[in-house]
């Protein structure tokens, strides 16, 4: 006998057609609760990697370039190399739509987020429904609640909240609505007719799209089947239900392999061997494990040490976890237990995240563990089933501290939205709980230097430069920091280490140069921006500070040549033409050419500082 009863949700087609009041008000109730815990995110702004795929992707821009995201890697607009590990051309075209239907404002790329959200707890309540067998007319309280319990679960989760508030997150929110769309077409087909088994194979490939776990799908639904489908698992019947998925997903890795040029072709930002990065999958998972059943101390930035011995007290405790849970699984498999469903919603999609050779980026990151929630919410509706069974005093109290998680979760959640209400916020609860991060410390300094407070920035900066004195990225935000105090001769210092570090850049020598010239000196402000014209010919921006230079310097002739080139790369740009004018003027006149030229010291035009423009250098 199933655990959902005599028969499964899936067995009973006739209870779970129709309007039934009996779903639709929990339904609307988990939509408005989802929303609800996420409603504060809506005031927030671009955050971190959002500046580039929102502020500064071009592929976001034109319907025209539809064509061109499902082409190129997600990264590519990026400037980067022309391949990285993450093919995710539906993430760009949402983006687009949302562009189109709200501009670039944040609030409205927030909102699809939630949109998704709500939507992805919507379909874990029907899914749990169809699983469990929760709406049959002899169902007890306890049970019709079942669903209702799974869906705020996963809803008011707060590890959720870096997948549901980060703009960025939307690959993690939107890969997870087609996975369980895929999920609930599967369940509704039973082996009759063809048009929800087809649909279930297209939101399959979408969810793929989205974001690489949902090639996982194919584990879950043989999952499934093992415990709750009649008959025998291993039979021809089982192959041609699977079958199909597999090969959606070898044409989901084909087409992968196509743009990228492989299926994972960048080295790792974790680099170790292979035998580290095997074993320290057993403290990962038992973080991630932590993390699901203790929401609390969350951070955008965690620390994570791989494992280096298995012996140690860390590795024994960490293979006793993980082997606890795998023996649980084994053990619920065997026992034809929907808990051995819950256990692989909970690990199937943390699968590819696992490995930390195979990531780009963070080596651990709460947004993994947005599917998994669905699994750790269905799980207690297992242990619900087996405890009405004769014991419905213990399921009643057991269903009252579920409720009472759920508020907790909820507020907690409500918070967490707070901190992620601007990068200021984020990154100073991050640095909190990541002292010796250089990642989370630049990004605090960036927003607090975008914010105008120039002098925690600066400290900021500082205690950056000391965890990596050989980045060029911190010495040159430090010299914005300072040449916006004033502090010029600072400035043109850090600005040197920066160029030191990376000579190519021309916009750090584009600002050296304008530092230089403020500070009087101006033999090397000229040649800082010699520099950077001859790196970057066609910056107007660039000629005309040099122009200004020059004619502080005396050198007319060469001014009037870069003003000329100025207003030609600029045609519409006032202040450049108005130098050249100015400058032609000094040319003819019969007067002390520095004293009349001594007007132009004013005219240092700097580049206003926002969050899209400090954010590109701390990739």
């Amino acid at each position: 006998m199933r655990e959902g009863g005599d028969k499964t949700g899936e067995e009973q087609p006739h209870q779970l057609r129709g309007r039934n009041p009996a779903r639709i008000f929990p339904a609307a109730f988990i939509f408005l609760a989802s929303f609800i815990v996420y409603a504060g995110a809506l005031a927030g702004g671009f955050i971190y990697d959002d500046n580039l795929q929102v502020l500064k992707n071009p592929l976001i821009r034109d319907l025209r370039h539809i064509p061109e995201i499902f082409l190129r890697s997600a990264w590519t607009f990026e400037g980067a190399p022309e391949t990285s590990n993450y093919y995710r051309p539906l993430q760009n075209l949402i983006y687009l739509f949302t562009s189109y239907a709200f501009g670039l404002r944040a609030w409205g790329f927030h909102l699809v987020n939630i949109l998704f959200h709500s939507s992805n707890a919507l379909l874990v309540y029907f899914l749990t429904v169809r699983i469990t067998g929760g709406l049959q007319p002899s169902a007890t309280r306890v049970s019709v609640s079942l669903p209702l319990i799974a869906a705020l679960l996963f809803a008011t989760h707060p590890v959720n909240t870096e997948a549901v508030i980060w703009i960025a997150g939307l690959p993690d929110v939107s890969f997870v609505f087609f996975y369980l769309l895929s999920f609930y077409l599967y369940l509704r087909w039973k082996g009759k007719g063809v048009v929800n088994y087809l649909f279930s194979l297209a939101a399959f490939f979408l969810s793929t799209l989205c974001k690489e776990p949902g090639i996982t799908l194919p584990v879950v639904l043989v999952a499934y089947d093992a415990v709750f489908r009649a008959g025998p698992f291993w039979s021809l019947g089982t192959v041609r239900r699977h079958l199909p998925y597999l090969i959606v997903a070898g044409l989901y890795l084909a087409l992968r392999t196509a743009v990228l040029g492989d299926i994972a072709p960048l080295v790792p930002v974790v680099a170790t061997s292979s035998l580290v990065a095997t074993i320290s999958v057993f403290p990962l998972f038992s973080r991630y494990l932590q993390l699901l059943v203790l929401p609390i101390n969350l951070n955008f930035w965690p620390v994570f040490d791989p494992l280096t011995s298995l012996l140690s007290l860390r590795g024994i405790m960490a293979l006793a976890i993980s082997t606890a849970f795998l023996g649980a699984a084994a053990a619920a498999f065997r026992k034809k237990s929907g808990v051995f469903l819950s256990l692989m919603i909970i690990l199937a999609p943390l699968l590819p995240a696992l490995y930390i050779q195979g990531i780009i980026g963070k080596p651990i990151a709460e947004r993994y563990l947005y599917l998994s929630t669905f699994g750790f919410g269905l799980l207690p509706a297992f242990l619900l089933i087996q405890a009405r069974k004769g014991h419905q005093q213990a399921a009643a109290v057991f269903s009252l501290i579920l409720l009472l998680v759920i508020g907790a979760y909820s507020a907690g959640t409500i918070a967490r939205t707070m901190t992620w209400k601007d990068a200021s916020t984020l990154f100073f609860d991050t640095v909190t709980k990541s002292p010796d991060s250089l990642v989370p410390r630049l990004e605090l300094a960036n927003a607090l230097l975008v914010k105008g407070d120039l002098d925690a920035a600066i400290m900021h900066y500082r205690a950056a430069a000391r965890m990596d004195p050989g980045l060029y990225i911190v010495h040159y935000n430090l010299g914005i920091a300072l040449e916006k105090k004033r502090l010029l001769n600072e400035a043109a210092e850090q600005y040197l280490i920066a160029a030191r570090l990376n000579p190519t850049l021309p916009d750090i020598h584009a600002d050296a140069g304008r530092a230089f010239a403020k500070a009087g000196f101006l033999d090397l402000a000229a040649d800082q921006l010699l520099l950077a014209v001859q790196l970057q010919p066609a910056n107007a921006y660039q000629r005309n500070l040099l122009g200004v230079v020059y004619v502080l310097k005396g050198l007319i002739d060469q001014a009037i040549v870069q003003f000329s080139e100025a207003v030609s790369l600029s045609p519409s740009a006032e202040s450049y033409r108005r130098n050249l004018s100015d400058a032609m003027a000094l040319k003819k006149s019969d007067g002390s050419t520095a004293a009349q030229a001594a007007g132009f010291g004013e005219r240092y035009e700097e580049r206003p500082i926002t969050s899209a423009d400090i954010i590109k250098f701390a990739r």
